[in-house]
């Protein structure tokens, strides 16, 4: 991961259980409704794959919560703990 992908939020190519996804990069924006977010466990993990993950062409992947709820849910935690890296960017 790089600091400069991060600060222009380039969008990150990951392999997840072999398979290659694309995420959106977290803003400022991000961050504060995470913070919101977090106060709604239920729904967290489906928030951050609406917001973050991205079709091949950059669109976003799903359109709502409700549509998550009907993917696997084992690769939906795997993708989220990608995205969860990348709020985490610059730290170290």
């Amino acid at each position: 991961m790089s600091l400069k992908d991060a600060l222009t939020l380039k969008n990150h190519k990951v392999v997840v259980d072999g398979t290659e996804v694309l995420l959106r990069r977290p803003s400022v924006a991000d961050l504060a409704e995470a913070h919101i977010q977090t106060k709604k466990p239920e729904t967290f993990a489906a928030w951050l794959l609406v917001n973050h993950l991205l079709d091949e062409n950059g669109n976003k992947f799903f359109s709502n919560i409700e549509e998550v709820f009907d993917c696997d849910g084992r690769f939906a935690e795997l993708i989220c703990m990608e995205i969860d890296k990348l709020y985490g960017e610059g730290r170290d």
